[in-house]
């Protein structure tokens, strides 16, 4: 059986992982250096999944960077061991799906994310606009 390990780097994103994914192995990262994180894993041992929690919103504010450091984690011996479940999602999705996960708590009244989170305009009013329909005159 694949063993799945998931990034636990403190965000929304891999907590929601770690709930998704049950049963997997979460293991806490420090820093911000992908390369030195992989170093706890053995490259040969194929049959292991190592899920990032990288989202759009993570991969576009830094340019690249992120993708330079997965594709020097694949050349030290761990492609098609990397997977990037998030890559299409923004952090707004993932905010959302972390309410319906439970793993964020919001307000009732106000919709606000507790525990000092951005909220995520999950009370927005919603608008209907008519359209006009041609008559025969």
């Amino acid at each position: 059986m694949t063993e799945k390990i998931v990034f636990d780097n403190g965000s929304i994103a891999s907590k929601l992982l770690a709930k998704e994914l049950e049963g997997a192995k979460v293991v806490k990262v420090t820093g911000s250096d992908l390369v030195q994180n992989f170093t706890q894993f053995d490259s040969k041992k194929q049959d292991q999944r190592i899920y990032l929690p990288f989202t759009s919103d993570d991969l576009v504010a830094n340019n690249a960077q992120i993708r330079d450091e997965i594709t020097k984690v694949e050349s030290l011996g761990f492609r098609n061991q990397v997977v990037l479940p998030y890559e299409g999602n923004d952090n707004k999705t993932i905010k959302y799906r972390a309410v319906d996960a439970g793993i964020l708590k919001v307000d009732k009244n106000t919709g606000e994310i507790l525990k000092g989170e951005v909220n995520i305009d999950q009370n927005k009013p919603s608008t209907t606009v008519k359209t006009a329909t041609n008559k025969e005159v």
